[in-house]
């Protein structure tokens, strides 16, 4: 894996970055602010909840770091709507800090996110898939995409 970082940890680094920044970009407010951060932080909590739980239900790995040790591959539940449900709620949890903070700084954080986890992270992870899985795994990255 080119990942160093585990997504978790790099997401509270991000979210962190996103407060540290908050006096330095400029900040944007609008009625019920919060609440919207709010609705999206819990969106992004039951996305990775239901993502654990097929996990678990599978009886495979729930680490990024050790992709190595799948043992199945897990395409029931949200695992139907995306391959990465786990990193897309971890973006979304970015997300709601963004508004939360109502920090622009989030506009750069998220991309730069987004094209590290993909990069480092889930393309070497589709590589070992891939070799696990063979056809099984091509097939379902034809019907269900990355992120969405």
């Amino acid at each position: 894996m080119k990942n160093k970082i585990p997504p978790p940890i790099l997401t509270l680094l991000c979210i962190y970055f996103i407060y540290a920044m908050d006096e330095l970009s400029p900040n944007f407010t609008f009625t019920y602010q919060d609440i919207f951060a709010y609705l999206i932080g819990v969106e992004a909590l039951l996305i990775i909840f239901f993502a654990i739980k097929e996990f678990k239900k599978a009886g495979t790995t729930l680490s990024p770091m050790k992709i190595n040790e799948a043992s199945s591959l897990v395409t029931s539940g949200i695992f139907k709507f995306s391959r990465n449900p786990m990193y897309l709620g971890l973006t979304s949890l970015q997300i709601a800090a963004g508004f939360y903070f109502g920090n622009w700084f989030v506009v750069l954080i998220i991309p730069m996110f987004i094209f590290y986890i993909t990069f480092y992270q889930i393309i070497p992870e589709e590589k070992v898939l891939k070799e696990k899985f063979g056809d099984d795994f091509k097939i379902y990255c034809s019907k269900v995409g990355r992120w969405l």
